[in-house]
């Protein structure tokens, strides 16, 4: 049984993004538009996963950090 609105995600095991983009953009870069609602929620999550500086560039974080980001965009 899947919920109404449930979404399917692939999560790479090594995720990259592009060059000097901060930890909130990668999390909506795959996304075509997002507000507000959806901004509060991914800070939400990206904090329950530890990472709290969203304008970090995400070529600086860890390989496990990186991975969390990609948690939060899946």
């Amino acid at each position: 049984v899947v919920s109404s609105g449930a979404r399917v995600s692939y999560l790479a095991q090594s995720p990259e993004f592009p060059e000097h983009m901060t930890v909130m953009e990668a999390v909506f870069h795959q996304l075509p538009a997002h507000g507000d609602e959806q901004e509060y929620e991914a800070r939400a999550m990206l904090t329950r996963l530890g990472i709290t500086d969203t304008q970090a560039d995400v070529t600086t974080l860890s390989g496990g950090q990186r991975k969390r980001v990609a948690i939060a965009a899946a």
